[in-house]
């Protein structure tokens, strides 16, 4: 799961019928690409929420017996401090920087699971019209879209009716999703642009790939519209499902960096406003996300300020065109894009998450896992099955011949 095993596949075929049967297929490499993405879930942690949640939330303070949060959201809502989730500006400038930088903006209607401020917040509003003008704004579907297109539709117009522009990216709740349901309804409600393939329990590469590539209906045997981008890692999973340290964490990313670095592709990662602040329990986690700033840095050589210290990724002029065209007595054929063979390997490859994971989807845990940001007694969420490699079932170029 931590190596790019559709792309370790793809290589491999191609060197066998480069040195084998003497078809040279002018594969090139695709450009590699860095590209953060940001959910908001909760756009304030106590600012501009109206006086019963507010008593709700004084409440359970109190009942937990937290302190200092209870200081905190007095000064807050007194103007005596910033919002802690507030770290808007620290998007917006990265987003500067980094023009794929994507955000996704939780509008959903309030539920357990879904707790932004309404969509009609005005100070919510401003700060969505901040980001907008930086870059593109996505939606983040709340977790009761998954199979209900009519919600999925307002949602997308609430979004719409903010921005003054047409919604064509998104990423689910808590990456809640059902296959090919919700892709089905995402195409209908008019989504281009797909960001929910990751896992919430683990790192890696869940469609054995960095590069985007066109979602393959199987029911119809057709290629769709609706593009897959893929993210290689999550905020939380480092810390509440695998509960790394500080170290084994940079040692993850960085693992994970050097095999898009390798293979080509999009290094996505998903963070959220409330941890790159730096927010109690995760004030390691701005230590690690500056950390995530730094390291291409030193791979790229380059240095620029943004935030302290932020990279600058080279950008390679390599254009993805590889696979074939036609097999003929043998196999013979022109290289036309690689996209081709990716969509074969991934049509029949069963890409099976690793024991005890669910194959789409968040399960129960996370629920348990985010109750710990509230201080919340849970059990214990860390994945029993993490430090699986697939590089092993790799074809190596012996195999092949």
């Amino acid at each position: 799961l931590q190596t790019p095993i559709c792309d370790i596949w793809s290589e491999a075929f191609i060197t066998f019928l480069n040195n084998q049967l003497q078809v040279d297929l002018k594969a090139k490499k695709p450009a590699f690409h860095f590209q953060p993405t940001f959910d908001i879930d909760n756009t304030f942690a106590f600012a501009h929420k109206n006086k019963l949640r507010s008593f709700l939330a004084q409440t359970k303070d109190l009942f937990y017996q937290r302190k200092e949060r209870a200081q905190d959201r007095r000064k807050v809502r007194s103007g005596l401090a910033t919002d802690p989730y507030d770290t808007f500006d620290t998007i917006a400038n990265i987003a500067i920087q980094y023009p794929q930088t994507k955000v996704f903006w939780l509008l959903g209607n309030y539920t357990s699971k879904d707790k932004n401020l309404s969509h009609l917040n005005e100070a919510q509003q401003v700060k969505i019209k901040k980001i907008a003008a930086e870059t593109e704004i996505g939606i983040h579907l709340s977790s009761i879209t998954a199979l209900d297109f009519k919600q999925m539709q307002i949602e997308c117009e609430r979004l719409a009716q903010i921005t003054g522009q047409t919604t064509l990216s998104n990423r689910q709740h808590y990456l809640m999703h059902t296959l090919p349901q919700t892709y089905l309804l995402l195409l209908k409600a008019g989504i281009r642009h797909d960001y929910t393939m990751g896992y919430a329990e683990q790192t890696g590469f869940r469609a054995g790939t960095a590069r985007t590539f066109p979602w393959f209906n199987l029911l119809k045997n057709e290629v769709t519209e609706l593009n897959i981008h893929p993210f290689m890692y999550m905020d939380g999973t480092l810390k509440e499902y695998l509960e790394l340290t500080n170290d084994a964490a940079k040692q993850r990313i960085r693992d994970l960096y050097k095999e898009v670095k390798r293979f080509g592709g999009t290094f996505s990662f998903l963070w959220h406003n409330e941890t790159i602040g730096g927010y109690q329990q995760w004030a390691d986690f701005q230590r690690r996300f500056a950390f995530l700033q730094q390291f291409p840095d030193s791979c790229a050589n380059r240095v620029e300020a943004v935030v302290g210290t932020v990279f600058q990724i080279e950008q390679h002029s390599l254009v993805a065109n590889t696979a074939f065209d036609g097999l003929v007595g043998g196999v013979q054929g022109e290289a036309e894009n690689i996209h081709g063979w990716n969509l074969f390997i991934m049509s029949w490859v069963r890409r099976e998450p690793v024991s005890g994971m669910k194959p789409v989807g968040r399960s129960r845990s996370v629920a348990s896992a985010r109750q710990r940001r509230w201080g919340r007694s849970s059990s214990s969420c860390r994945h029993p099955g993490s430090g699986l490699d697939r590089r092993s079932c790799a074809p190596s170029w012996d195999r092949l011949k």
